[in-house]
């Protein structure tokens, strides 16, 4: 299962022409890879760490000669899918494990002043977190490709 799921959202990268940026295909990767891994339950659990049963899903890392860049696009989004999937375990329910204001409730204001006031950019907003992550890393894979290409 998670080998057909990966080779169907890589087979989408595969670039148009030549022109196009690999940085694109990055961040492409991310948002298609946690789309599809959200529209099922435990999915990312699921893929990760899986054995691959064939190798169409890496034909899109040879294609595109990014391994690394690739690779790290994919380990940050399975892993932020897996703890979004354990405040959300299905898509609108809360799990009531993770309710803001009864976990902000039983901390210190005076000891957690960051944690008090940080519940719901950790607990919610999962979309902009992911998408600020995400342009973390294409920025700083961008800056390093540049640095070493100077």
């Amino acid at each position: 299962m998670a080998t057909a799921l990966l080779a169907h959202v890589t087979a989408q990268l595969v670039p148009a022409r030549d022109s196009s940026g690999w940085s694109l295909w990055a961040a492409s990767l991310g948002l298609r890879l946690r789309k599809t891994l959200l529209a099922y339950r435990d999915c990312a659990r699921m893929v990760s760490g899986t054995r691959l049963t064939n190798t169409e899903y890496m034909k899109t890392a040879e294609l595109l000669q990014v391994a690394v860049p690739l690779s790290t696009v994919y380990s940050y989004t399975l892993s932020f899918v897996i703890e979004e999937q354990a405040v959300y375990p299905r898509p609108g329910e809360r799990s009531p494990d993770d309710d803001i204001p009864k976990r902000t409730a039983k901390l210190d204001p005076n000891e957690f002043p960051l944690l008090c006031r940080s519940g719901a950019i950790l607990l919610d907003n999962f979309d902009r977190r992911y998408k600020e992550g995400l342009r973390l890393i294409v920025h700083g894979m961008r800056h390093r490709h540049a640095s070493r290409h100077a």
